[in-house]
């Protein structure tokens, strides 16, 4: 397997990730997160320089070069991924240092955060999707995963596309979409 050179930030601002995962690096209390999972765009796995900024609500992250990565679906496992990042940092950790998965923590602030970001920016739609009488657990899984276009509904709603939204939510209650 071998890892070749991906887009700039200049040429590619912004970069979609699935089956993403965060490692963090610590050292005392300072510590440096770092995002990487498959990228469906560009059809590798990828590896992120450090998270500068996080908007949970918003499914995104952007990192100290300058690049959005928008997350979508729930954090999981790629192999090509893990294998990029270990080329960019390394499999063992160097003496002093700490690594631990955190991508459990981003979920959960992501999960709390859609919801209620979602409610603020469409509230008309938001209360639509509540009458479909789901489980909230089950809107907000929906709300972060990606469409056939790789775009989450966030994404959608972000763009100015609530119709398209709206359009989706009504296979929710089919099965279709969950």
């Amino acid at each position: 397997m071998s890892v070749w050179t991906l887009p700039t930030v200049a040429q590619e601002p912004v970069a979609r990730i699935r089956r993403w995962r965060v490692f963090r690096f610590s050292l005392n209390d300072r510590y440096l997160d770092v995002l990487f999972g498959w990228d469906p765009v560009q059809d590798c796995g990828r590896c992120s320089t450090v998270i500068k900024e996080f908007d949970a609500g918003g499914l995104r992250a952007r990192t100290s070069s300058g690049r959005v990565y928008k997350l979508a679906g729930a954090p999981g496992f790629d192999d090509d991924a893990l294998y990029v990042f270990h080329q960019m940092y390394g499999v063992n950790v160097p003496v002093g240092l700490e690594r631990d998965e955190v991508s459990g923590e981003y979920w959960r602030q992501m999960r709390a955060e859609v919801w209620r970001s979602f409610q603020e920016t469409a509230p008309e739609l938001a209360a639509e999707l509540s009458e479909l009488a789901l489980p909230e657990n089950q809107l907000v899984d929906w709300l972060c995963e990606a469409t056939e276009t790789g775009e989450t509904p966030v994404d959608l709603m972000q763009a100015g596309r609530g119709q398209e939204v709206r359009e989706l939510a009504r296979l929710l209650p089919l099965g279709f979409l969950s």
